[in-house]
């Protein structure tokens, strides 16, 4: 009798010895949470919250007592995305395989926040998927600082663009007017004219023509090609159709 008496205070004493061991590794398991930068959202297999530490609480300014015990689709889960939050739990909750996401949360003043979330399934001693875990980073920054900086890509490509079509005018011009200096016969001055706008214009072909008073026709005095066709010759004479 005396033994079995010992043996039961000591199987009393493991058991004591072990729900205080329990208790301990829990109470330190909260406080890496709780202290940790990274947002830590625990979510049972309904996807109602468990645990929302305190990095979760800074960005979306809701308190963990306000949102424990609450469909998560209910406070920091956008509508338009209740479906594909549903549809990742119950993957989860079936697989038991991790499914990391790039989400957005709702803060309490109707914000939203950019969260890259790293997900993982926890099992209970049973081997059934009782908590998601979820773990994430706050890159609403990141993400306006890279649309802001395609915005600024865009913008300097219009401005070198525009910067390249005005130096290539100006260079036109600057040869034009080098030309003309020189005294050169009309045909020259025309024909340069032709070739310098149909480049500017990124024309295949062009033609200047000089129309007779009473605008029935038109002799070309100007002509470019990229391929030579042998038709409007300089001098041709073209019908004008319509009237002026």
């Amino acid at each position: 009798m005396g033994a079995w008496h010992g043996a039961r205070r000591a199987g009393a004493h493991d058991e004591a010895a072990d729900i205080a061991e329990r208790s301990v590794d829990h109470e330190v398991g909260a406080a890496l949470v709780d202290t940790a930068q990274t947002l830590v959202c625990v979510l049972d297999a309904e996807g109602r919250i468990v645990r929302f530490n305190r990095a979760c609480e800074r960005v979306t300014g809701w308190t963990s007592a306000e949102v424990v015990g609450r469909d998560a689709r209910e406070t920091v889960i956008p509508p338009e995305d209740h479906e594909a939050f549903a549809e990742m739990i119950r993957g989860m909750v079936a697989t038991g395989q991790p499914n990391p996401q790039q989400g957005q949360w709702v803060t309490r003043e109707g914000y939203r926040r950019v969260i890259a979330w790293a997900n993982r399934p926890l099992r209970d001693e049973n081997g059934a998927v009782r908590y998601v875990v979820t773990s994430g980073l706050d890159i609403t920054e990141r993400e306006s600082a890279a649309s802001e900086l395609w915005a600024l890509q865009a913008e300097l490509h219009d401005r070198l663009e525009e910067l390249a079509r005005l130096a290539g005018e100006q260079a036109a011009l600057r040869r034009v007017a080098t030309l003309v200096a020189s005294e050169p016969p009309p045909t020259e001055v025309f024909q340069l004219v032709t070739e310098e706008a149909s480049r500017l214009l990124a024309a295949d072909s062009g033609l200047l023509l000089c129309y007779a008073e009473d605008y029935a026709s038109g002799t070309v005095v100007g002509h470019y090609s990229e391929i030579e066709t042998g038709q409007f010759a300089i001098g041709t004479e073209l019908p004008v159709e319509g009237t002026p």
